[in-house]
């Protein structure tokens, strides 16, 4: 008799784990579709990623963190995040072709890892009680075709090709189901997601603001690219007022 409810709730889990899926393959799929236009979703990729850092895991790091950590912690664990990606960036340059064609690959694999977490965090919230798990999955589903998008536009901002794009949005489409499942080993403790979120933001506000919107604002785009990115940051607000996260 036990075994029914235990189904369900799995049964829906899963069910959400592959609406993630959908959604992610769903707004890279658009994106790769878009061809010519494909430029301005530099612009609406740049809006995006730092709407995600401003108004998604800012907030949620500080909410989580604010009985174990002060803000100043957090604030230095965006600023880690940042200049991390900012290290690596500067030592695959040095490291000649390899090292920027191994670089080229850091933006989506963020990307890749960020959704993993949210897996991770809708297996959690489940844990915790089905209603909450129901919110912070509908939080995640309304953003991952935003990721899709995302994960898209940067491999092809560095020029990685059709197939490497594919490829990565393949594997960003899997993370949230691969981050259910790992809720069920793994559960990490508020404080250490707080820091988690906020080195997340940190890796963002560097893809968004030196990698992104260079492009977005350049003569090519011109204000076209500007309105893509403000387009793009009121999408992920949307997304997140809705969801209520």
């Amino acid at each position: 008799m036990s075994a029914g409810p235990a189904f369900s709730l799995a049964g829906q889990q899963l069910a959400i784990g592959l609406a993630t899926s959908v959604a992610t393959l769903a707004g890279g799929g658009l994106a790769l579709k878009l061809g010519a236009e494909r430029r301005l979703m530099v612009g609406f990729g740049c809006g995006a990623i730092l709407g995600v850092a401003f108004v998604d895991l800012l907030p949620e790091a500080f909410a989580l963190g604010r009985e174990a950590w002060p803000p100043t912690a957090l604030g230095a664990a965006v600023v880690t995040g940042f200049f991390a990606y900012v290290l690596i960036d500067r030592l695959s340059a040095a490291w000649g072709r390899a090292g920027r064609s191994w670089a080229a690959h850091l933006g989506p694999a963020s990307l890749t890892a960020h959704s993993l977490m949210d897996g991770l965090a809708i297996g959690v919230a489940f844990a915790v009680s089905p209603p909450a798990g129901v919110v912070v999955a509908a939080g995640v589903v309304a953003h991952d075709l935003v990721d899709g998008a995302n994960t898209v536009t940067l491999s092809f901002a560095r020029h990685l090709g059709a197939r490497s794009a594919r490829r990565w949005l393949a594997a960003d489409a899997l993370a949230p189901l691969a981050g259910l499942a790992l809720s069920h080993a793994v559960s990490p403790t508020r404080a250490t997601a707080a820091l988690m979120l906020a080195t997340f933001a940190g890796l963002f506000l560097y893809i968004g603001a030196t990698e992104l919107w260079p492009r977005a604002r350049s003569g090519e785009l011109g204000v076209s690219g500007a309105a893509a990115a403000g387009l793009g940051a009121a999408a992920v607000f949307l997304a997140v007022r809705l969801s209520g996260t």
